[in-house]
C-alpha cells in the first residue's frame, strides 16, 4: 500500500510500506553537462553564432553562461479569470447576449418601452383630437346646408388620417 508524501522537503515520489521515499530530482544547476552535451552545446551555439563561455563557479559544479536572447522569454500566462456567477436567463431575447451586457441591454429596453409608453400616449391623444376634429365638422355640416359637400370631404379626410394614425 503506497500513500503519498508527507515529509518536508522537495519531493516528487510516494512512500511505500517499508521503503524510503523517492528523492526529487537534482536541479539544473546541480548537473555538470557531459561531454556529449557540451559538444551538443558548442556546435549549436556556434551554428547561432553566440559567443559562450564555461565559467566554474564551485568547485564541483560549472556555470554556462551564454549572451542574451534576441527575443524575449515570454511572460506565464495569467490563471483565467473566474466567469461571472450564472444567471437564470428567462427573457428569450437575451440567450445569445453576454451576461456583462444583460444589464445595459434590460436599461435600454426599459428606456425605449418608456419612450413607446409616452409615444402610444400622444397617439392616442392624437387621434382624440382628430376624432373631435371630425365630429366638429359633422357638426358644421349640419349646420350649413350650402357647405355640405365641402363640409363632408373635409369629415372623410379627417376620418382617414384618425384610420391612419391608428394604424402607427
Amino acid at each position: 500500500m503506497s500513500a503519498q508524501c508527507t515529509h518536508s522537503g522537495p519531493c516528487y515520489g510516494w512512500i511505500d510500506d517499508e521503503e524510503d521515499v523517492v528523492p526529487a530530482p537534482p536541479s539544473y544547476t546541480e548537473l555538470e553537462p557531459t561531454e556529449d552535451e557540451s559538444d551538443q552545446q558548442q556546435d549549436s551555439q556556434s551554428a547561432n553564432g553566440k559567443s559562450a563561455s564555461l565559467l566554474e563557479a564551485d568547485d564541483d559544479v560549472q556555470v554556462h553562461l551564454s549572451a542574451p536572447r534576441a527575443d524575449p522569454i515570454p511572460a506565464p500566462l495569467a490563471p483565467p479569470a473566474q466567469p461571472p456567477p450564472v444567471e437564470e436567463v428567462t427573457d428569450p431575447y437575451f440567450h445569445h447576449v453576454p451576461y456583462h451586457e444583460h444589464a445595459r441591454l434590460r436599461h435600454r429596453l426599459a428606456a425605449l418601452a418608456d419612450y413607446a409608453g409616452r409615444m402610444r400616449l400622444e397617439l392616442n391623444h392624437l387621434v382624440e383630437t382628430v376624432g373631435d376634429c371630425r365630429d366638429e365638422f359633422l357638426n358644421l355640416k349640419e349646420y350649413t346646408g350650402g357647405a355640405e359637400d365641402h363640409a363632408i370631404m373635409l369629415a372623410d379626410d379627417l376620418w382617414d388620417t384618425q384610420a391612419d394614425v391608428r394604424t402607427i
